[in-house]
């Protein structure tokens, strides 16, 4: 999944797309501490199997983020 946007300080919704093309709704929710929160929903894959809800902990990193770990 690409992260290919402008981040700004507030919670934003987001349409991201994953690697096989399929589309998918998500949050975006910068923490206080320069860290970011992304949350994508469950979503179909182009096979038809379901991909349960994710979350994840993101970290600035030379004008690309990265994740550093998946949240509950």
């Amino acid at each position: 999944m690409a992260l290919g946007f402008a981040t700004n300080l507030a919670h934003t919704s987001l349409l991201l797309e994953f690697s096989d093309g399929t589309m998918g709704s998500g949050h975006w929710l910068p923490n206080d501490d320069g860290t970011a929160s992304l949350e994508a929903q469950a979503h179909v894959t182009a096979r038809g199997s379901t991909v349960s809800a994710r979350h994840w902990l993101l970290l600035p990193d030379g004008g690309e983020w990265k994740v550093v770990r998946r949240l509950p």
